[in-house]
């Protein structure tokens, strides 16, 4: 485990709620089997093979996290500000309070042209936000990641409505 994640896991232990379901309380899908063979139960020592771990586990409930991950197309002009813009402006919305500036990149050539865009994460008390920009398609995701709750619905409408989103879709996880 990485220094940052214990740090973060840490700030996210004690508020007393059970974390939300990664379905948002839904069913998370089938476990692929074989007949008669029981599913597998991914363990530290023996990792399932991919084809069987399509159900989620409830791994640590008693650290509070909500995840969001919202993607489209835009249709807004998007520079290195609009991004910058885009972090403050959702994290203000949703009442979510960074500690620091955002960390901004662009590949700025390097790589694949259909590549080329931004990168981005702003660090927020209760864990951050991570932004990916494609310019050429014109494409962006977003992946909000706390630990305090917060409203899917103001989150969706705010990028939607920034972005200038025509077709996109949003996924709480």
């Amino acid at each position: 485990m990485y220094p940052a994640t214990r740090r973060t896991a840490a700030r996210c232990v004690g508020s007393g709620r059970a974390s939300r379901s990664p379905s948002g309380g839904r069913a998370a899908g089938k476990v692929l089997a074989r007949r008669g063979t029981p599913p597998h139960q991914p363990s530290i020592d023996s990792p399932a093979p991919l084809s069987q771990t399509s159900r989620v586990v409830a791994f640590a409930p008693e650290i509070t996290r909500q995840r969001l991950l919202v993607e489209g197309y835009f249709t807004t002009d998007v520079d290195e500000g609009h991004v910058e813009g885009y972090l403050h402006g959702v994290a203000a919305h949703l009442d979510l309070r960074s500690y620091g500036q955002p960390a901004i990149f662009a590949p700025g050539g390097s790589g694949r042209e259909a590549n080329q865009g931004f990168d981005a994460f702003l660090p927020l008390i209760d864990s951050g936000i991570s932004l990916y920009v494609w310019t050429g398609p014109r494409f962006v995701s977003a992946v909000l990641f706390t630990c305090k709750a917060f409203d899917e619905h103001e989150a969706i409408t705010f990028t939607r409505d920034y972005f200038g989103l025509g077709m996109f879709d949003a996924h709480p996880f």
